[in-house]
């Protein structure tokens, strides 16, 4: 595990590709060091990187993550226990361990990380039927104890804003605000991959304006990445209108927005 210091987790999150600046990578040294469980409420707009940040830090700190991506009406209980079709059993459906139960058990060897993602797609139930678990590490379904060493966890939500939250929730947590990448950060980033292309001021340019445009989903580094690559693979026969259009609005709603 690399050393838990605002020096350390800012040089290994920008040599991991995760840009981000010095007040950022405070905010996260500070969060996976708090108690009685480390980690944060990762909150902001889509396409900002939210999910991101805990696969990066998970590799900076040398930990196993546990990833649930949650869905529309995910339950409680879909985070602990998921039934399949099965057919060897009698009931015709098997139950297995799911991530939570997982990560669970596996925090009594080594740390983890355990990321729930987009948080806010989950029944609202869900937020108090974990407040024990980030308290005490514990959890109480029929037939089963729970129970997590949290001195070994790091969890981290992400969320949107498509619902809000149970406020001891939130009291559980620190919460960060992950927003739009800076200019600066976005050539940083871009020059990992692309340090000689000629494009890189256009691809700033064109994240800009798809800022000021209020799109859902500001341009991303991975699609900024994208269209510099088929820019060079069409070797100047590709319509940019419309190579903008493939790679970076994708709806015709968002390339009015931008076009505007």
């Amino acid at each position: 595990m690399h050393e838990i210091t605002v020096k350390g987790i800012h040089k290994s999150l920008n040599e991991n590709g995760y840009i981000c600046g010095v007040p950022f990578a405070a905010s996260i040294t500070s969060a996976i060091q708090t108690k009685p469980v480390s980690g944060a409420f990762l909150y902001g707009p889509a396409g900002t990187g939210k999910s991101y940040l805990p696969i990066v830090l998970s590799k900076t700190l040398g930990v196993e993550m546990f990833f649930y991506q949650c869905a529309p009406g995910t339950r409680e209980d879909d985070l602990v226990l998921k039934m399949l079709p099965s057919e060897v059993t009698k009931s015709g459906v098997e139950i297995k361990k799911s991530t939570v139960f997982k990560a669970a058990e596996a925090s009594h060897k080594n740390k983890v990380m355990l990321v729930l993602d987009e948080w806010d797609k989950t029944r609202p139930t869900a937020d108090g039927f974990f407040l024990d678990f980030l308290q005490y590490g514990r959890l109480s379904i029929p037939g089963t104890d729970i129970n997590a060493n949290l001195d070994n966890m790091f969890i981290f939500f992400t969320a949107n804003d498509e619902r809000e939250f149970h406020e001891a929730l939130l009291r559980r947590f620190p919460m960060i605000h992950v927003n739009p990448i800076e200019p600066a950060d976005v050539v940083s980033a871009l020059k990992l991959t692309h340090d000689d292309n000629e494009y890189i001021p256009a691809m700033l340019d064109l994240y800009t304006r798809s800022i000021k445009a209020n799109l859902p989903k500001p341009a991303t580094i991975q699609e900024l990445r994208q269209l510099m690559d088929a820019i060079d693979c069409l070797d100047g026969d590709g319509d940019w209108d419309a190579l903008v259009y493939q790679y970076i609005t994708k709806t015709p709603e968002n390339h009015i927005l931008l076009a505007d």
